[in-house]
């Protein structure tokens, strides 16, 4: 890959490859719970934008009712 350093995280697939090559019962168990954080972390982020979504609407609607009473 020509990396000067060797990385300091794993992404999920990372994992996923690492975990397939662990033997120990130990690293199996580590690597299912770093699983399920990436998975929770990305589970998080999408409930996030979605509601990000919702209040930018929200804000959108509040604005359009402003207008509307303001010109009466």
């Amino acid at each position: 890959m020509g990396l000067r350093y060797p990385p300091f995280c794993f992404a999920e697939h990372g994992v996923l490859m690492l975990a397939s090559v662990l033997n120990s019962n130990r690293a199996i168990q580590i690597n299912i719970q770093i699983v399920r954080v990436f998975t929770k972390m990305r589970e998080m982020l999408t409930s996030q934008k979605e509601i990000v979504n919702r209040l930018d609407n929200t804000e959108s609607k509040l604005a359009e009712h402003d207008d509307q009473i303001i010109r009466g």
